[in-house]
This record gives C-alpha cells, sequence and structure tokens, in this order.
C-alpha cells in the first residue's frame, strides 16, 4: 500500500471520529425531543397525534395554528393601529363584499381577529420573507405563538444557549416576556428531561434512618444548633446592620425552634445570640452541633458574655462544660 493511500484512509478514519460525537448528540436531542413531546402534548416522536389539549388552552397544535393564520390572512386590511378594520371602513366594494363574506362564513373565529395578529419579517439567514403569528394581550403587549410542534426549539434554545442550563426560573424569564404560550409547567418538565441537568443535578438515593437515633425525654436535655449560608441574599436589620447568617436552635425534645440574625460567622456573636435566648429558656444539657469553628472556638469567646455569677456553675452548666461536637 502506499502512503497516499495509507495518510487518505487515516483522513477518513478521522473525519469519521469526528462525526461520532455529533450523531450521539443528535440522537440524545431526538430522544429529549420524543420523551418531552409525549409527557406535555401526548404526541409521539413524528407529532402525527394532532389532538386539541385540554389541560391548557395556550396550547396549539400545528392545524389550529395553521387554521388561525389562513383565517387571518382573509379577515380584511389593518388600519394604523394595527387593528382589523370594521366592513364600514374597507373602501372598494369588491375588497368589501369579499371581506364581508369571509367573516360571516367564519363568525366563530372572530375571537381569533381580536387576539391575534399575523404579521411578515424576513428571515436573517435566508432573506426569505415569512409570516409570524402574535398574541395581543389587553395591554396591547405582543408576543410570538407557536404550535406546539416548536416548543421544544424555543425553551431548548433559552435553557442550552441563553442561559446555559439555568434553572426553571431564569429559563422561563427570558422566554415570557417573548412567547405567548409556553407556561412554566413546560419549561420545569424539559429541565427535569434534560439529560445535561439530570447528569449535573444527580439524585441521591434515600436512605433509612439512624441505627441509634438521639433520645429525649425532658425539655432541655438537648439543643442542636446550626447556622444557615444567607450571604447570597443579605438584609439589614432596624438597626442598619446587614446580617449574612441565620443561627438556627432547636430543642430535640419539644420541637421548639428559634431563629437569629447574625452578621458573621464568628464564635463570639453565636456565643452572645446563645447566651441571651439561654438566659430566657435556660441552659440545655447537650449542647449539640457540628465540628465547625464558629461553634468549636465558642467556648473563650462564651465566658466574656457569661455573667460572673454563671462562671462558678460551668461545670454544672453543661452548655459549656459538656460540649459535644456531632
Amino acid at each position: 500500500m502506499s502512503s497516499s493511500d495509507s495518510s487518505s484512509n487515516n483522513n477518513q478514519s478521522n473525519d469519521n471520529s469526528k462525526n461520532v460525537p455529533a450523531v450521539a448528540e443528535a440522537d440524545v436531542v431526538a430522544s429529549h425531543r420524543a420523551i418531552f413531546n409525549q409527557k406535555a402534548f401526548t404526541l409521539n416522536p413524528d407529532l402525527n397525534v394532532d389532538t386539541e389539549p385540554s389541560f391548557n388552552s395556550r396550547h396549539l397544535t400545528p392545524s389550529k395554528y395553521k387554521r388561525i393564520c389562513q383565517v387571518l390572512q382573509k379577515w380584511g386590511p389593518m388600519d394604523d393601529d394595527g387593528n382589523y378594520m370594521k366592513l364600514s371602513d374597507i373602501t372598494g366594494e369588491e375588497l368589501r363584499e369579499e371581506v364581508t363574506k369571509f367573516r360571516a362564513k367564519h363568525q366563530n373565529e372572530y375571537k381569533w381577529a381580536k387576539h391575534y395578529r399575523l404579521e411578515s419579517y424576513v428571515e436573517p439567514s435566508t432573506g426569505q420573507q415569512k409570516e409570524r403569528l402574535y398574541r395581543v394581550s389587553a395591554d396591547g403587549k405582543k408576543r410570538v405563538a407557536v404550535p406546539m410542534n416548536q416548543v421544544f426549539d424555543i425553551i431548548s434554545d433559552a435553557h442550552n444557549i441563553k442561559t446555559s442550563h439555568a434553572g426553571r426560573d431564569n429559563t422561563y424569564g427570558s422566554i415570557k416576556e417573548s412567547f405567548y404560550n409556553i407556561s412554566q409547567d413546560d419549561v420545569a418538565l424539559f429541565i427535569k428531561t434534560c439529560p445535561a441537568c439530570v447528569r449535573k443535578n444527580v439524585t441521591v438515593k434515600k436512605l433509612p434512618g439512624a441505627k441509634k437515633p438521639i433520645k429525649s425525654s425532658n425539655y432541655r436535655d438537648r439543643f442542636q444548633l446550626d447556622l444557615i449560608d444567607m450571604r447570597s441574599n443579605p438584609q439589614k436589620c432596624v438597626l442598619g446592620k446587614v446580617r449574612r447568617w441565620i443561627l438556627s436552635c432547636k430543642d430535640h425534645f419539644t420541637k421548639l425552634c428559634w431563629l437569629d440574625a447574625l452578621p458573621r460567622k464568628r464564635p463570639k456573636y453565636v456565643a452572645d445570640a446563645c447566651h441571651r435566648h439561654f438566659s430566657l429558656i435556660g441552659y440545655p444539657k447537650i449542647f449539640h452541633t457540628d465540628n465547625g469553628t464558629e461553634f468549636c472556638r465558642m467556648y473563650p469567646s462564651a465566658r466574656c458574655v457569661v455573667p460572673k455569677y454563671l462562671k462558678s456553675h460551668l461545670k454544672v452548666l453543661p452548655f459549656l462544660s459538656t460540649f459535644r461536637v456531632a
């Protein structure tokens, strides 16, 4: 075999290897489309089941979408405000007679002419002139109405490209301003069946409870404390101080909980909050926390906030002496 033949075979093998991921990705998209259409609209992958949806009147079947476009094309001319003219305002006897007959024959479709508009636009990629259906709201805002077989593509473009596999709210937020008949439930179903999101958000298998559950027989036998991270949404208190953490404490027996907003995740703030609350409700026998530094290093900070008459009872008050780490 000559060197030219071997090089051509190598190039052909490289081209084939490059096409494999593209083919695999196309199969994944086709499978995702089939699952979404089946669950959202009870349609098969070929979209040849054209039944009117009963659960959401906004969804348009391909036949209904085509019918609306055909009716609006012959409904008559429009005025300067973008509304269809009344019969008395139409100039030309022949045109007025034709529109009158059409509207009389399709009286049930009057609501379509009231709520929908059909406008022409130029496709940027091909330069061809096409028509687009809009839904007009009560305040005059126009949003694109699409048939069922285009819902998957619209959500896919917003979820995969515009928002980079963001959550339901961000994806729906980029859609609802431009499109009318795509609901939040449709977006949630798309994300739920998205292969990339399924791989990223792996569902943790539920395990049975603890083999040795914690037992408490009385109030204040065990207090469980933890910190909730609120740095993504800090809030100011009435004093103007920014609070970034929430300290939660729960009595294990009565399930009584109290919360306290903290500015920082530091032992002195945790100790001060604990002392204020424990001075009212009493100190626990067992102080149950994780091994965070804000809890493990709280002892020296707590001595500064505990009153002098309590320092001699540190051995009696296990809040400071019997400190258990989970």
